[in-house]
Order: C-alpha cells, then sequence, then structure tokens
C-alpha cells in the first residue's frame, strides 16, 4: 500500500502595499502567480495604492483589469503601511493572510517559501 500525503488547497490573502511603484508593481504581481503556480493555492490580491504621486493608480487598476482575483485600494493621499496592513487584514478572507511590497524587492523563492 502506498502511503499518499494529500496536498490541501489553501485560500491565501496577499495585500500589496504600493507607493509610487509604478515602474516595480506588475513584476511584483507576477512573481506571486509565478510561485503560486508551483502550489496551487487560491489566492486573492488587494493591491493597497497608499496616495501615490506616479502611474501606481492606472498600473493597479490595469492588473485588476487583467486578474479577476486581483482587488484595487486607492488612497487619496499616503497613510501608511499600518493603515494599508490594517485595512487589507479587515478585507481579507481565507486561511491565511500575508503581506508583500509593491517594490519586487522579495525573490519569487521567498515567495514561494513564504
Amino acid at each position: 500500500m502506498i502511503n499518499r500525503i494529500e496536498k490541501k488547497q489553501y485560500k491565501l490573502s496577499i495585500v500589496v502595499p504600493a507607493y509610487n511603484e509604478e515602474f516595480n508593481l506588475a513584476s511584483t504581481i507576477e512573481a506571486i502567480f509565478k510561485a503560486n503556480n508551483k502550489i496551487g493555492h487560491l489566492i486573492n490580491i488587494l493591491i493597497v495604492n497608499d496616495g501615490s504621486t506616479d502611474n501606481t493608480l492606472q498600473v493597479a487598476d490595469n492588473l485588476s483589469l487583467k486578474y479577476t482575483n486581483i482587488k484595487v485600494l486607492h488612497h487619496k493621499f499616503s497613510k501608511g503601511l499600518g493603515t494599508a496592513f490594517t485595512t487589507a487584514l479587515i478585507l481579507s478572507e481565507g486561511d491565511f493572510f500575508c503581506l508583500i511590497p509593491g517594490d519586487n524587492q522579495i525573490t519569487q523563492d521567498y515567495i514561494y517559501d513564504l
């Protein structure tokens, strides 16, 4: 008899705070999806545009149009990382919650391990 370890599929809520990350945000989102492709969990992403003065708003909105599991929250002015985290935590759904900064400084391997 072969013992199989059953792989559980979890529902993950991921908040991606972004302040002036127009050139990094799409790469961050792609890294999240690539890492998840190895695992296959159900993910929901909330991008919190924290009052950016560049084109982060447009980039975030375009990503939410491209992917049905991305939602975007826009702050008119910067409220800080703590507020972005707290707001996203309140709006989160699922088994687990994490924060991945929108600056594309966290590697795909780290996201996978996380």
